[in-house]
Parts: structure tokens; sequence; C-alpha cells
């Protein structure tokens, strides 16, 4: 967090790539974004479920053991049903704040420009 303070002082954007299913977390990033005089804004990019169960699993695979998935401690037979209820809740929690989900259906490229497009709009 004081990385975040320290680059909003300075005038720097910050993103956030990440998957932040604890609301906690996006409102401590909001407030240090208010407390900066930044604007804070949330998207949240989805996809389809069963392609982010396949990006999972490969990047499960693709650590080892001296570099362990954080999530290494669940089972294959869970991933599935683990990653489709992370997203359910993703989703539900954005949709209950207002926050604007924006589709990887159509691509990367579509995403980042419906953001850009959505970031010009509002300043």
């Amino acid at each position: 967090m004081a990385l975040t303070r320290s680059h909003l002082g300075h005038d720097f954007d910050v993103i956030v790539p990440q998957y932040v299913e604890q609301v906690a977390f996006i409102d401590r990033l909001a407030l240090i974004a208010a407390d900066s005089g930044a604007t804070f804004v949330e998207f949240l990019l989805v996809d389809d479920v069963d392609a982010v169960i396949d990006r999972f699993r490969l990047r499960r695979a693709e650590r080892d053991a001296q570099d362990p998935h954080p999530e290494s401690d669940l089972g294959d037979e869970d991933v599935a049903v683990t990653v489709r209820g992370a997203c359910e809740r993703l989703a539900a929690s954005a949709r209950r704040r207002g926050v604007r989900a924006i589709s990887l259906a159509a691509g990367v490229d579509a995403a980042r420009d419906a953001i850009m497009t959505e970031l010009e709009a509002r300043y």
C-alpha cells in the first residue's frame, strides 16, 4: 500500500491487475486514492468461466516446486468448482457495488479499447 500511495503522490497511475475478491482490499485502494487526490476507477474483466478454469490450470502446471502456485493445495478435482464459484462471487460483488464488467469475449484488444473509451468518457 505504501508503494501505491507513493506512486499516486507523484502523479503516476496505479493499476492493480489482479483477481481481487476481498472488498476490504479494494476499499483500501479507494481510500488511498482519495487521500492522494486521485480518482479511483474499478473494472471487472470477465471471460467465459471455462476459459478462466483452463488458464488457472495452465498457470498452475507451469509452476514448479521452487515457485509453487498460490493455490497449490487445491486438489485438481476441485479446481473447476472452486474457480467457477470464485467467478460467480466476484461478478455478484461487482454488480452490488456498481462496477462495470468488461468482457474478454471479443479479445484482449477489444477489452482494452472498452476500458480506454470508458476512461476517456469520464475524464
